[in-house]
Parts: C-alpha cells; sequence; structure tokens
C-alpha cells in the first residue's frame, strides 16, 4: 500500500485508502488522545478549557470523519492538521454503521467528561497541567537488537516518582 515502493501495484491507490481507514473504537480513542492533550497543554498555558469547549470539539472531529466516510468512493481533497479520517464502518458499508459510530462516539463523549470531572482523574489534571510536565512525547528506546518506539499519554514528577499514564477509552484497571 505504499505508494512509494509500490509503483507498479495496479491497486495501490485502492489499497492506500484501506490502510489509511481506521475503525470507530481506533479513531474515537485518538480523539480523546487529542482532547485530553489539548486540555492540558492549555492549563500549562493557564488558559483552562470549559468541558462544553471539549465536548463540541470532539464532537465536530468524529462527525467531520462520520461526513466524509459517507462520500466514500467520491472522496473531496482535505487539508489541514487533523484531517478527516475514513471510518470502515462505512468504507464498508455495515448496515448500522450510523448507529454503531453513534454509540462510539457517546461513550468517548462519556470518557472526556469523565476525565473533566471526576476525582479520580484529578491528580492527573492537575499534574498534567503542569509546565514541566510531559503529554503526547514520542519516546525511542535504544540499545536494543529492535527499534523501539512508542508515545507517553502523560509523565509527571509526583516527588521521588515519575507516574506515567497511558489513556484507555473504556475501563480502567489501575
Amino acid at each position: 500500500a505504499n505508494k512509494r515502493t509500490a509503483k507498479d501495484e495496479p491497486l495501490k491507490d485502492q489499497l492506500a485508502t484501506l490502510k489509511a481507514t481506521e475503525n470507530r473504537y481506533l479513531r474515537t480513542g485518538g480523539i480523546l488522545h487529542l482532547t485530553i492533550s489539548r486540555y492540558l497543554h492549555s492549563l500549562q498555558r493557564d488558559i483552562p478549557l470549559p468541558l462544553n469547549d471539549l465536548i463540541n470539539w470532539s464532537r465536530r472531529k468524529f462527525q467531520a470523519d462520520i461526513a466524509y466516510s459517507k462520500d466514500y468512493p467520491n472522496l473531496r481533497e482535505v487539508n489541514g492538521k487533523y484531517p478527516p479520517v475514513l471510518l470502515r464502518e462505512y468504507i464498508y458499508q455495515d448496515f448500522d454503521a450510523n448507529q454503531l459510530c453513534f454509540e462510539a462516539e457517546e461513550r468517548m463523549l462519556a470518557a472526556i467528561s469523565a476525565f473533566y470531572i471526576e476525582d479520580d482523574f484529578e491528580d492527573f489534571r492537575t499534574k498534567g497541567g503542569n509546565k514541566h510536565s510531559v503529554i503526547e512525547r514520542t519516546a525511542h528506546l535504544k540499545g536494543l537488537p529492535c527499534r523501539v518506539t512508542g508515545k507517553i499519554d502523560l509523565a509527571y514528577r509526583d516527588g521521588d516518582v515519575v507516574v506515567v499514564v497511558d489513556w484507555k477509552l473504556g475501563v480502567g484497571d489501575g
């Protein structure tokens, strides 16, 4: 599906399109990460964002994905830092794509609200909003026989301990 290395592949455009798609869970999880990152970065600048702004921004992102995906295969050119994403439920023409995406969106918005309101997340909000915390930073482990990279969702020092957080859209496991 790599357009640069698959020059002679007759289906490379179709393969590249399919490779660029995400299912509803992956996409809403990605939007959750973006939303929390946006919120914590705003705290670092001493400009807290209201929950309503976060909810509306996240909903617009996902609704843009849905509208874009419904246009498949007659896609229009999109630009920007975070262009809409093609959702597999629409590409594969699931008969209940609208309902599945509605449920995923509701779950995402509930998770954003919980992060913003629930006491269980207070330390993450407070310490993640500190100017010295690390938010959505790529990390590389060197000296291993293979390449290891990942993304740190949130990390901060709490006394003598470094706390590393990995956001999940679902039930927390501690």
